[in-house]
């Protein structure tokens, strides 16, 4: 009776050294993963950081391509508004020029242009000169 109880605590010690040594092995295991899945995550948050600096730094650099290209719009504007003044301001002065054409042509006379549209005598003529040679020639 003793050799069987003495067998059965052999083998329940036994056991219980095998369930250990399994449980050692499986922790070595789950050790092994999570250093594993540690360091992957540790990759991957360094190459999400150097994108997000890489992101950044693009971000500055339209930020300033940006506020470079809108001081050339305003240089544009300018330019534009400037041209459009001119041309407002030719265009004023042939249809000032047309209008002396058709008061010359409706049989005013020069004195009588000269006073309506605030210009002097020979300019009238002038105006009304330059217009006939340019029908001529």
């Amino acid at each position: 009776m003793l050799a069987v109880l003495l067998a059965t605590f052999l083998l329940l010690l036994l056991a219980c050294c095998g369930g250990f040594f399994w449980f050692l092995i499986r922790f070595k295991k789950q050790q092994d993963f999570r250093s594993r899945f540690e360091e992957a995550v540790t990759a991957a948050e360094l190459d999400l950081e150097s994108r997000l600096v890489n992101i950044e730094n693009r971000l500055e650099n339209l930020t300033s391509i940006c506020l470079e290209l809108k001081g050339h719009l305003q240089w544009l504007e300018q330019q534009v508004g400037v041209i459009l003044s001119r041309q407002t301001r030719a265009k004023g002065q042939l249809s000032a020029y047309e209008a002396v054409y058709r008061a010359f042509d409706t049989g005013k006379m020069v004195t009588e242009l000269a006073q309506e549209f605030g210009r002097s005598k020979g300019e009238i003529e002038l105006i009304l000169n330059l217009r006939r040679m340019r029908k001529e020639g």
